[in-house]
């Protein structure tokens, strides 16, 4: 999980499309709809508010931080970070959405948990919660079982078996690809690591140079 920021969307147009929205809640005896209707104006709410999270998290998975998430094969999963199935009043809240791997989806499901990680929190960052073995493999920095870093790894299945070989391949072969951004690449919590420490801003430059 990388940080994500949301305050630079305080005023952005999904943003005025959400007050304009009454309060919404999902019948949950209907099927699961994005289309909501106002003043009898249809709107797509995922169509609206999807490109903006998108930027927010440079197409990456807000949880595994997958890269590039695309709409080429298969549509871009929108995570209810608090279940609908439990919170419909919060299925179509703006706080509540994040775009997803359908890994990350699929692994999580309906299962939620109070301390469960939001990647946009305040004083949210990677390596506050997690380190990372050579191996791909995330680990809690705070090893109590309980620790809000196992219960995310758990409910995400952060260590799923195609996640840790992917991780594995991109610490072994990131010193030699030499990237014109950081956020182009998957992983990018990796990159202190195989960078000695360096900031995003130094990578760029010596990169660029």
């Amino acid at each position: 999980m990388v940080k994500i920021n949301r305050t630079a969307y305080e005023n952005h147009n999904v943003q005025t499309l959400k007050k304009a929205v009454p309060p919404l809640s999902w019948d949950k005896n209907k099927p699961f709809s994005w289309n909501i209707s106002i003043n009898g104006r249809g709107f797509d709410i995922r169509e609206k508010i999807l490109p903006a999270l998108l930027e927010a998290t440079k197409k990456h998975c807000s949880f595994c931080d997958y890269y590039p998430l695309t709409q080429d094969f298969f549509p871009v999963s929108i995570e209810h970070f608090e279940p609908k199935s439990s919170n419909p009043d919060k299925a179509y809240l703006w706080d509540n959405l994040f775009p997803c791997c359908n890994g990350c989806t699929e692994k999580k499901r309906e299962r939620f948990d109070e301390r469960l990680l939001r990647p946009d929190e305040d004083t949210y960052s990677f390596e506050v919660y997690f380190t990372i073995t050579g191996e791909g493999r995330l680990e809690c920095k705070k090893k109590e079982k309980e620790s809000r870093a196992s219960i995310t790894i758990d409910i995400y299945k952060l260590n799923r078996g195609a996640l840790i070989s992917e991780r594995k391949k991109w610490i072994e072969n990131f010193p030699k690809i030499q990237p014109d951004d950081p956020d182009d690449y998957p992983f990018r919590f990796i990159i202190p690591i195989v960078c000695n420490g360096q900031t995003n801003d130094d990578i760029i430059n010596n990169y660029i140079a």
